[in-house]
């Protein structure tokens, strides 16, 4: 599968995000990432235009759905989703010098300002007990796990049991086997961060540490005893990027 993004759904539905049209999705996120901070803003309305996260909300929203985002940092998805209707709580460890600077700082009291329930936690260490069983709607995670130095395996497994029957588990990470990174290894260079960021700036450390492939994906879900699962696979290489 040579794409550079896994998305794993799990859903009673056969489609995600059904009724909302693109356009209505794209119009919510352009005003977003519009009340954003200058330079972060920047970089939100980036992923908008890639089309990357249009993607990503077809898959959470439906009317006044109950979401909770592992990982979600600042994205303007959430405030986004928060704008439509939806009940967001984002969950990410906002205690990293990253999300320290100013404009992060300021896009998260946005956030909290804007009706989105921020959770400052450990993804890895910290519970979901503020969750009762059987009230969520959507689970997802964009961007998060290939971040983690330890499994997600306890975080996912108590995250499910948070799901409603009929609710959606989603997982968005990089493809670990994309053509450009079977390029590189068959070229002498390596797939892994570059030699920079991990020796020379990697105190701590907070590049890709794990990526998956499509089976393994499909694995996971089958190892949470999810039911009706699917990988699609989009490119965002052809987007800009700003930091």
């Amino acid at each position: 599968m040579d794409i550079e993004r896994c998305v794993i759904g799990y859903s009673t539905h056969d489609t995600m995000g059904e009724g909302m049209q693109r356009g209505r999705l794209s119009d919510a996120l352009r005003a977003a990432a519009g009340r954003y901070p200058p330079g972060i803003g920047k970089r939100e309305r980036a992923r908008v235009e890639s089309g990357r996260y249009s993607y990503e909300m077809s898959l959470l929203y439906s009317p006044g759905a109950r979401i909770i985002d592992l990982g979600g940092g600042v994205a303007c998805t959430a405030l986004a989703l928060s704008e439509l209707g939806c009940d967001v709580s984002v969950v990410d460890d906002y205690r990293r010098p990253y999300y320290q600077r100013p404009q992060f700082v300021a896009a998260k009291e946005l956030l909290g300002a804007s009706g989105v329930q921020i959770i400052e936690a450990d993804l890895v260490d910290t519970d979901l007990d503020c969750f009762a069983p059987n009230s969520v709607d959507v689970i997802a995670s964009f961007g998060c796990v290939e971040h983690l130095h330890h499994s997600p395996k306890r975080r996912f497994e108590q995250a499910v049991s948070k799901l409603r029957p009929g609710g959606r588990f989603v997982i968005g990470v990089p493809n670990a086997v994309n053509l450009l990174k079977r390029a590189r290894v068959l070229t002498g260079r390596t797939n892994l961060a570059s030699l920079e960021e991990f020796y020379e700036r990697g105190q701590p450390f907070t590049g890709h540490v794990r990526e998956y492939t499509k089976a393994e994906l499909l694995d996971v879900g089958r190892r949470l005893g999810l039911t009706k699962l699917r990988v699609d696979g989009r490119n965002f290489f052809g987007f800009k990027k700003t930091h």
